[in-house]
Parts: C-alpha cells; sequence; structure tokens
C-alpha cells in the first residue's frame, strides 16, 4: 500500500474510475497541497466538476 507525505495509508487507486494520478505541490514554504488528475473521460470527475449526467 502507498503512504502519504505523512506515513499514513492511501488506497493504490486513487479513482475507481480511472487511472488518476496524485501530485503533491508546494505552495509556498511548508506549505503541500495534494492535487488529484484524473482521466479527461473519466465519469466520478465529471459528477465533481458539474459535468455529469
Amino acid at each position: 500500500m502507498t503512504r502519504n507525505a505523512f506515513g499514513i495509508p492511501i488506497s493504490d487507486s486513487l479513482c475507481p474510475d480511472c487511472n488518476a494520478e496524485l501530485r503533491m505541490v508546494e505552495i509556498s514554504p511548508q506549505v503541500t497541497v495534494a492535487q488529484i488528475f484524473h482521466d479527461d473521460t473519466c465519469p466520478a470527475f465529471a459528477t465533481i466538476d458539474g459535468q455529469g449526467k
């Protein structure tokens, strides 16, 4: 199992509907955010983005 920067286990599959990618981005000193990038055809992301049917 994959672990985050704090050692907490995270799922190996970020999204059950696509091959989402996780990126840790430092936005300022000592401030890091996790960004999840879904495939363009992901139905889960379409729902989150308001484009889902």
